[in-house]
């Protein structure tokens, strides 16, 4: 490494480059370039004085244990799971729930821009976490990515409905949107049944069945603050499924602490993408968090049904000690 010779290091680091660079860098806190016109060489020579001084052992990097602490725990739920990735957000103490959706859905927003692209075929389903997501992502323009809802309409305007977050996905993403036009739940199978049989509705399963990835939420099943926001399920509908021990509430389905779908009142009467088929889609990201989601998620785990999983630091601990 060249260095200026009219240039000389102050006496206590007696004429040692190496050892001026590493003070200056990593105690003083001065950038490269910084470092570089104080020994009077090039940026380059002050990176490869730094690698030379880690190579010696001149400097030791140590990592934060909570960031280390987090990425273990990562590693260890995605084993544990059959997970590809989980991705775990810090706690904040004396979060409330709305504040800890907005963050989950800001950090399945940043996810996702680096995997979204023109040609990809993406599935959205509803919930809060799934619109906290849409309403995060950086505005694009991917004309040719297809935006798909995968579960029913309702009529009630809730905000984070299926056919509204499916929109604001599609129109954050600058993408063609195709919404499902067919209530999620009808009144009888039979019906269910002869809807099947449209051709609007039978091209929507085309789409859904053509998904690359697939972005999600789970509810737990005694949530009746849900209840009350959505006309597609109300608690009377639900009681049988509570009784028999439900736990999660995904894509409009109920499933029991297993991951497996209940019969009940609802069997035959819902249409959209069961959890049945969601291993068809190779990339399924589930967005949930909160004490109180907590069995749902595992449930939902149980199942098999995510192949990525975005929580919170909290929930993580309580998954990896179940």
């Amino acid at each position: 490494m060249q260095r200026n010779l009219n240039i000389t290091p102050p006496l206590q680091f007696a004429d040692d480059f190496l050892a001026w660079a590493v003070w200056l860098y990593y105690v003083e806190g001065r950038t490269q370039n910084e470092v570089a016109k104080s020994l009077g060489v090039s940026r380059t020579s002050v990176a490869n004085y730094l690698a030379e001084a880690r190579r010696r052992g001149m400097v030791s990097v140590t990592v934060a244990p909570e960031l280390l602490s987090g990425v273990e725990r990562s590693t260890r739920l995605s084993r544990r799971y059959g997970l590809r990735e989980t991705h775990i957000i810090p706690a904040r103490t004396g979060e409330n729930r709305e504040a800890l959706t907005r963050r989950l859905g800001g950090a399945t927003a940043q996810l996702l821009s680096a995997r979204l692209n023109d040609g990809l075929t993406l599935g959205v389903a509803w919930g809060r976490t799934v619109l906290a997501t849409a309403q995060a992502l950086t505005e694009q323009q991917l004309p040719a990515l297809k935006v798909v809802q995968v579960a029913g309409s309702s009529v009630d305007g809730t905000p984070f409905s299926p056919e509204y977050c499916t929109a604001l996905f599609a129109n954050r993403l600058g993408a063609r949107c195709y919404n499902f036009h067919a209530p999620g739940i009808v009144s009888n199978a039979g019906l269910c049944e002869q809807l099947m049989h449209e051709p609007i509705v039978s091209r929507q399963f085309e789409l859904i069945h053509q998904c690359d990835l697939l972005v999600f939420g789970v509810a737990a099943a005694g949530d009746t603050s849900l209840y009350r926001q959505t006309d597609l399920l109300n608690p009377e509908l639900m009681q049988p499924y509570l009784d028999q021990g439900a736990e999660a509430l995904v894509l409009g389905r109920i499933l029991d602490a297993g991951g497996r779908e209940m019969p009940g009142p609802l069997t035959g009467r819902q249409l959209g993408l069961a959890p049945a088929e969601l291993s068809t889609i190779p990339q399924r990201f589930l967005i949930a968090g909160g004490a109180d989601k907590y069995k749902a998620i595992r449930a939902i785990l149980a199942g098999g049904y995510a192949t990525h999983l975005i929580t919170d630091q909290q929930t993580a601990q309580s998954l990896e000690a179940s």
